[in-house]
C-alpha cells in the first residue's frame, strides 16, 4: 500500500514544488504549505519504515500506551 499509495504522493508534492519554485509569479505560502506536506509524508514514511519493523506485539502494546506516551511526550 505504501508503494501504490504513499510513494506517489510523495512524488507529487516533490514535482508540484518543483514546479511551484520555477514560477516567476510563484506563491511563498503555497511553496511554504507543499514544503510542510513533504516533510510530513517524509516522516510518515520513515516512522512507517521502522515500525513494521516491529514485532506485532510490539506494535499492540504501542498502541496501547495511547494517553501514556502522550505524557511521557509532555503532549497531556
Amino acid at each position: 500500500r505504501k508503494r501504490r499509495e504513499m510513494d506517489p504522493t510523495l512524488a507529487l508534492l516533490k514535482e508540484c514544488r518543483a514546479e511551484a519554485e520555477a514560477a516567476k509569479d510563484h506563491d511563498e505560502y503555497s511553496i511554504e504549505r507543499l514544503k510542510e506536506m513533504e516533510t510530513f509524508f517524509d516522516m510518515t514514511t520513515a516512522w512507517y519504515t521502522q515500525l513494521r519493523k516491529w514485532p506485532t506485539k510490539a506494535i499492540v502494546r504501542f498502541v496501547k500506551l495511547g494517553d501514556k506516551a502522550a505524557k511521557l511526550l509532555g503532549l497531556g
